[in-house]
């Protein structure tokens, strides 16, 4: 009798369990019934909760504003006739296709032929090095005094080029409003 007992509880609890799982609008599991509503985690003032994994529908509030302005910032290379290999930096507050199209675009109005975007940056330094044959590389770095090292080692170790020097690097670091 104790045993008929338990086993109808132990029933009755898996079955409270699965009911649990089940989407209330279509009684499908959820895990079989993508198009079941996930609670509304946006519902309700100062509630935080972090959504489950499996919703798609959750966009996160944006952030405070911080007083700060993300930068972007892009390198171009090209060749000036007569000169050689060269670069165009370029930033923008907006995009970084903005940043790009106005580094290539400066590319272009000083003259300099086979433009292509050597590299691009948010918040941060581009670096540029150069190396004996005049190969062209730039790096990105979050600091000032680390942007030299990273633009010199991607010539040496990513080009694998000798006689790499530091050009010059241009700050596309957050700014004031």
């Amino acid at each position: 009798m104790k045993i008929g007992v338990l086993l109808i509880g132990l029933l009755a609890i898996g079955q409270a369990t699965a009911q649990e799982l089940l989407c209330p609008e279509t009684g499908i599991p959820m895990s079989q019934d993508p198009g079941c509503m996930t609670p509304n985690y946006n519902e309700g003032a100062g509630n935080q909760q972090t959504p489950p994994a499996y919703g798609y529908d959750y966009v996160p509030p944006p952030p405070p504003d911080d007083g700060w302005v993300d930068t972007y910032g892009a390198v171009a290379f090209g060749i000036k006739p007569g000169q050689g290999p060269f670069y165009w930096f370029a930033g923008s507050n907006r995009s970084s296709e903005e940043a790009n199209s106005q580094a290539l675009g400066a590319c272009s109005r000083d003259g300099a032929q086979g433009c292509m975007l050597g590299g691009t940056a948010l918040n941060g330094f581009l670096g540029v090095a150069t190396s004996d044959d005049g190969s062209l590389f730039a790096s990105y770095a979050g600091r000032e005094d680390s942007v030299d090292f990273a633009a010199i080692g991607k010539c040496k170790y990513e080009g694998h080029k000798e006689g790499c020097r530091f050009l010059k690097a241009q700050n596309f670091s957050r700014r004031r409003k």
